[in-house]
């Protein structure tokens, strides 16, 4: 006699949902490309906490998996293509200046601007070295 499923349809289709979410989340910040009906499966396995996807490869859920990895496949598609269309329309703004001396000028401020903060940081440093040797001295070495 064949053993009962440890999962309902209704975890079964949260865990689908899920598995939908991290897929395209991942698609979406280009840490995969695609993904296969086993791996897809096999996330799924992994959200139902089953010890092998075999059991979604046959049966009622086989049935209602191949319907949603059909519905994935196709949104991954046009997330791909939406992706690809924002990425082909990005316009870099080069600002209210295109003469190079402006730029150039732009270049030496923010220079003068790192400067001064390197200055302004390393006076804090020597202001915080001379506090905690005056703290070491008043209370002595502090064990952190």
């Amino acid at each position: 006699m064949a053993r009962p499923r440890s999962y309902t349809h209704s975890d079964l289709t949260k865990a689908a949902a899920q598995a939908k979410r991290e897929i395209t989340n991942k698609i979406k910040k280009g840490s995969i490309e695609s993904i296969s009906k086993s791996e897809a499966f096999d996330r799924i396995s992994r959200i139902l906490k089953l010890k092998s996807s075999r059991t979604l490869w046959e049966g009622e859920s086989f049935k209602y998996l191949d319907e949603w990895s059909k519905k994935l496949e196709s949104e991954i598609e046009s997330t791909r293509d939406t992706t690809n269309i924002e990425e082909t329309t990005k316009v870099v703004p080069c600002g209210d200046s295109n003469d190079i001396n402006d730029l150039l000028e732009k270049i030496n401020m923010q220079n003068r601007i790192i400067k001064a903060h390197e200055a302004a940081n390393d006076k804090l440093r020597e202001e915080n070295n001379t506090l905690r040797k005056a703290l070491i001295g008043k209370y002595g070495p502090v064990d952190m």
